[in-house]
C-alpha cells in the first residue's frame, strides 16, 4: 500500500491552549488585590484601540493634561480590570502604570504569569 494512505499519528501537544485561562493573575494596588479577567476578541480589540490612543499622544497635536492621561490609562486597564477605579490610577506613580500594563499584556498576550512560573524562571 502506498505511503499516501497510511494512517499518521496525531502528534502530542506541545502546549495546552486550555490551561491559559486556568491561571488567575492578580496584583495588589495601594492595598487590594485585583484579578484580571480573560478577554473575548472584541475586548481585545478595545483595548488595543485604547493602547493606540495613548501611543499616539506624541503625535497628537493638542496638548494633553494629566487629567486626559488618567482617564485614558483607566480606559485602557477597566476593560480587564474592572475593580480599578479612577482614584486607583490617580494614585499610581509611572512605574506602577508601566508594571501594570507590563502585566496585562503579558495575560492577554498568553503568558504564562503565574507565581510558580516566575518562581521557576529565578
Amino acid at each position: 500500500m502506498s505511503n499516501i494512505f497510511r494512517r499518521r499519528e496525531i502528534p502530542q501537544a506541545v502546549t495546552d491552549l486550555d490551561k491559559i485561562e486556568t491561571v488567575t493573575v492578580s496584583f495588589k494596588l495601594h492595598g487590594k488585590v485585583h484579578l484580571i479577567k480573560p478577554l473575548t476578541s472584541s475586548q481585545f480589540f478595545n483595548m488595543v484601540n485604547n493602547f493606540a490612543s495613548i501611543a499616539d499622544l506624541s503625535k497628537n497635536s493638542q496638548s494633553i493634561t494629566g487629567d486626559d492621561l488618567v482617564v485614558m490609562y483607566f480606559k485602557l486597564f477597566n476593560g480587564v480590570c474592572p475593580t480599578l477605579k479612577m482614584e486607583d490610577i490617580e494614585k499610581c506613580t509611572q512605574n506602577q502604570i508601566a508594571a501594570l500594563m507590563n502585566l496585562i499584556l503579558g495575560k492577554i498576550m498568553g503568558k504564562d504569569l503565574s507565581e510558580q512560573s516566575i518562581e521557576k524562571k529565578k
